[in-house]
């Protein structure tokens, strides 16, 4: 699965100008080659045992970029969400900000604004689903 083009995909089904700008940076390294620590949407692989068995996740990382003084900010770890179900947690994340923004707040204050217990909350049924192992 090409998660990158999957969540590219996924951000683009949203006509609103802030989603779209979303930069979107996925890997299945840990150790940053992807620069998912600052992307809008950023994502990078682990794996999980699950019922004895190897499921690939990635961690959910929001809001990274540059703040409205022009710094680098790394973006909020969310928590590590099956594979399969990326795109789905990242849909859920969009809706609530879409419905939650406040006028003229970008993606990277509404994140910051809302907190990270805000999306566990949204995505936390999809960290270990019923019957995600392969």
């Amino acid at each position: 699965m090409d998660l990158g083009a999957v969540l590219r995909d996924t951000v683009r089904r949203y006509h609103d100008p802030q989603v779209q700008r979303l930069s979107v940076k996925v890997s299945g390294c840990p150790n940053a080659c992807a620069h998912h620590w600052t992307a809008g949407l950023g994502f990078y692989g682990n794996v999980r045992k699950i019922d004895g068995k190897a499921v690939p996740y990635y961690q959910m990382l929001l809001g990274g970029g540059y703040d409205e003084q022009g710094l680098m900010r790394f973006g909020l770890a969310v928590q590590s969400i099956p594979v399969r179900l990326a795109p789905e947690a990242v849909s859920r994340v969009l809706d609530h900000f879409m419905a939650h923004r406040q006028p003229g707040e970008s993606f990277r204050q509404y994140v910051t604004r809302q907190k990270v217990e805000t999306f566990r909350e949204l995505t936390g049924d999809l960290a270990k689903p019923a019957g995600c192992a392969p």
